[in-house]
C-alpha cells in the first residue's frame, strides 16, 4: 500500500494522514486474509481511516495546552460527524429520488439535480442555514452517485468508527 497526499504539516494535512494511514493499515491487514477475501470492501476501509481521524483529534483535545489547536481539533471531530453522517444521509436521500425517478422511466437532467438538493437541503436544514442558490449545484463535486447506495456507507462507517474509537479511548 501507498498513501500518496499533500502535506505542509498542519491540522488538516495531520488529519488528512491519519485517515489515509487507516486506508493503509486495512489493506495490509486484510491481505493477510485468504487470496478470495482480501479485496476488502469501502466500508471496513472508512471505518479504519474515520475511527484513525476521530482518534487523533481526541488525542490533541486531551494531550494539548494550545486552545487554539484544540478547537481546530473539536472542529475536525463535529466536521467528521457532519460530512459522514448528516451530509452522507442528505445525498443518500438524493440517491434514492433520483434512482426511484429513473426506475420509473422518468427523465433526470441537471436542473432536475438542482432542484432536488436544493429541496433536501431546505428539509434537512430547516431555518438553522440560510441557503442561496450555490446550494443546488453540490450535487456536481460527488461522483459517487454512480456506484448506488455508496454514500449510506458513509452514515453506517462513522457510526461503527464512533463506536470503535470510544471503545479504543476507554481502553476496551
Amino acid at each position: 500500500p501507498l498513501v500518496l497526499t499533500n502535506y505542509l504539516g498542519k491540522f488538516h494535512d495531520i488529519s488528512t494522514l491519519a485517515h489515509e494511514l487507516g486506508h493503509d493499515i486495512n489493506f495490509e491487514l486484510s491481505m493477510i486474509q485468504n487470496y478470495h477475501d482480501w479485496g476488502g470492501d469501502l466500508l471496513t476501509a472508512e471505518v479504519a481511516s474515520l475511527t484513525n481521524e476521530i482518534l487523533f483529534s481526541d488525542y490533541i483535545i486531551k494531550h494539548s495546552k494550545d486552545k487554539n489547536l484544540k478547537l481546530k481539533a473539536i472542529s475536525n471531530l463535529l466536521q467528521i460527524i457532519e460530512n459522514n453522517l448528516f451530509g452522507a444521509c442528505m445525498e443518500g436521500k438524493f440517491e434514492n429520488i433520483i434512482y426511484e425517478k429513473l426506475e420509473n422511466g422518468e427523465e433526470v437532467d441537471a436542473l432536475i439535480f438542482n432542484d432536488i438538493t436544493y429541496d433536501i437541503r431546505q428539509k434537512y436544514y430547516m431555518d438553522t442555514v440560510k441557503l442561496d442558490d450555490r446550494a443546488k449545484t453540490t450535487w456536481i463535486r460527488r461522483m459517487h452517485y454512480f456506484s448506488p447506495y455508496y454514500l449510506f456507507k458513509y452514515a453506517t462507517g462513522i457510526s461503527s468508527a464512533l463506536y470503535i474509537a470510544k471503545n479504543i479511548i476507554e481502553n476496551k
